[in-house]
Formats: C-alpha cells, structure tokens, sequence
C-alpha cells in the first residue's frame, strides 16, 4: 500500500504530497481527495432528480404526445419454462439446430420452441416511451451541464491556451465554480454507472460501460493531482456533441418531421468530428502529451493519465463508425442499415434474424 501510495508512483521527482495540498495563503480552493465524497452526494442527488424529473413531467409529457407504453410487437407473457429459461439466460437466440434439440427434449414441436423465444425476447423490449424519456433526461441534463461549463471556463485563460494547464502546476488554485463544475460532472458519472444497468441496453454496452469507468477514473485521477484544468477541458468538449445526439433520438420517437430530425442528426455529426476527433486529439490529448511533458516532464503516472486520455479516444473513433453506418442509411434510404448505437438489443435488426430463422425451421417442418 505505501508503495502504491508513494510520491515516487504519481509525482515528479521535485513534487511532494505535502506541495501538491499545501493550504494557499490566499484562501482560495488547492484540489484535496476528501473532496471526491462530494461528487458521491451529487451522484445520489442525480439519481433522485432523473427520477422526479420522469415520473412528474417526462412520463406525462410522452403519454400527452401519445407515445406507446409498451413494445410495438408486445405479446402475452410466455408460460415459464425452467429449461427455456435457462437457455434464454445464456443465449436469446438459439440456432434451429438448438432448438430441435430443445423441442426434442420437452416433447415440443420446433415451433413452439422458436415462438417462446421470441416473444420471450418481446417481453425484454422497451417501449418508445421508456426510450423517449431516457433520451429527454439526457438531453435536459447535457444541455444544462453545457450551458454551465461554458459559463465557467470560457473566462479561464486555459479555456484559449492548453498550455496553461501545465504552467504553475502543482501550485494552481482554482474558484468555486470550478470545483462545482467538476463535482457535479462527476457525479453524474457516479449516477450513469448505476442506470447503465437499467436503462434500455444498447449493442455497445460494453463499450459505454468501459467509457463511464474510464471518466471516472480519469475525472478521479486528474482531481488528485490537481489536473483539474485540462480534465474541464475533457468534460466540457465531450458534453458538446451530447444534446443533439439525445435530441435527435427525441424527434425520432416523438415526432414524424424526419426532415427536422436528419438535419439535427447532422448537427449531431459535424459536432462530433470537430469536438472528438479533431479539438478533442489535436488540442486536449496534444497538450497532455507534449505541453506537460515540455512544462513539467513526464513521470509514472503521466503515462497513465494520457494513456486514459487515448482509451477514449479510441471509443470516439469505435462509436464514429456506428455514427457513419447510421449516416449511410440516411443517404441510401436503406431500411436495413440500422443504429447499431441506439436500437436496444431486442431491436428490429434482431426481428430480422428471428424471420431468417422462422424461415430456416419452416424448410425443415
């Protein structure tokens, strides 16, 4: 534990802990890792603001709109089967070959096999309102956050030139409104990795899962070591792109002017590519690399900070490719390239292969 803990482990060479938490004589806030306990509270205070948020105006609001409560395909439940359900649990879509072995087993027709899983998969599918409402709270949530990150660095002469997030360091105090930004972006962070598991599950969970780890530990991190500057950066410039994506899943539920929903969608677009795959590697991931190295010089934990820095750029350009698959079939008009990004699991892609398989099992009856 000393060693894991050690000045050596995180620290230049001329740094110490006691520097780096010294108490300014000016009175104004050094970063302390006590200080992480607040983006806990904020954390617990998210999870109970989505959930009056949704239940008192995001709920009500799609009902109003007329959106529907349950999967457009919704059948009755399926009679429990332990043997079935042991096999859903591991694969929802057993091959035909699977399944005449199942069939085989209960003293079933194939059939009746394949139709239990798949209205076994109907029962998991979430409902446009339930996808309306998780789209709205996000859209309220990035709007808001951005809206105020903007407001608290634009003023900040790191906010024009990175290099000041280096010059001064470990000797950099910071306002009050940093330290809100940052707890309050944290812990929605906290937040999201508690309702990843709840809400409605995407293809690239795990991807979203190791990005919420990521910033976590990255926003952890950076806090501790007072990197409070350029991690502001990291925030602000990912919570851009944000509202348009969640706004664009908005107008796909809720409203039928597809016109007005494309160009958000590109909106969405060009903010991504400016934001994370251009400011994002070029100036902020730039800057940790090569102004902090020429400022303050590399040490243990540099390469772990910038190497957190490079995982999610890695994840931008993975979910980049889902973001030119769904623009493909905006061009072509092609009803089969889906949003791998935003259909949940059970999603129409999905129906697609259960037919493919009905048709397999039909040539074999």
């Amino acid at each position: 534990m000393d060693a894991l803990l050690s000045e050596e482990m995180w620290l230049p060479a001329n740094i110490s802990w006691a520097r780096l938490y010294a108490s300014r004589p000016d009175g104004r806030l050094t970063p302390q890792p006590v200080h992480l306990t607040m983006s806990l509270a904020c954390g617990l205070a998210f999870c109970l603001l989505r959930y009056l948020v949704e239940t008192f105006l995001l709920f009500p609001l799609g009902r109003r709109w007329g959106l529907a409560d349950a999967p457009k395909d919704a059948v009755r439940p399926v009679t429990p089967n332990k043997r079935l359900d042991a096999v859903f649990r591991l694969n929802r879509r057993p091959t035909v070959d699977q399944m005449s072995a199942l069939a085989g087993e209960l003293g079933w027709s194939d059939k009746s096999v394949a139709n239990w899983f798949r209205r076994k998969r109907n029962q998991l599918k979430s409902s446009t309102l339930r996808k309306f409402v998780e789209s709205a709270w996000f859209f309220l949530h990035y709007s808001c956050i951005l809206v105020y990150g903007f407001a608290v660095l634009v003023g900040k002469d790191y906010f024009w030139d990175a290099r000041y997030c280096w010059i001064g360091w470990p000797d950099q105090a910071m306002d009050a409104d940093i330290y809100w930004y940052y707890m309050i972006s944290l812990g929605y962070y906290w937040s999201a990795m508690y309702y990843i598991f709840t809400d409605v599950k995407h293809k690239d969970f795990a991807e979203m899962l190791i990005h919420h780890v990521v910033t976590v530990c990255l926003m952890s991190f950076s806090w501790c070591l007072n990197y409070v500057r350029i991690g502001a950066l990291v925030v602000l410039i990912h919570d851009v792109v944000d509202p348009f994506m969640h706004l664009t899943k908005c107008l796909t539920y809720a409203s039928s002017n597809t016109r007005l929903r494309d160009m958000m969608f590109v909106v969405f677009m060009v903010c991504w590519i400016v934001t994370r795959l251009t400011i994002y590697p070029f100036w902020v991931v730039y800057s940790a690399m090569f102004h902090s190295w020429a400022i303050i010089g590399p040490f243990r934990s540099w390469y772990m900070f910038n190497g957190c820095l490079l995982v999610l750029q890695v994840l931008h350009v993975i979910w980049f490719y889902f973001i030119l698959r769904i623009a493909l079939s905006v061009v072509t008009q092609d009803p089969n390239t889906k949003d791998s990004r935003s259909d949940s699991e059970m999603s129409a892609a999905e129906d697609g292969q259960d037919d493919k398989g009905d048709s397999q099992l039909k040539k074999r009856l």
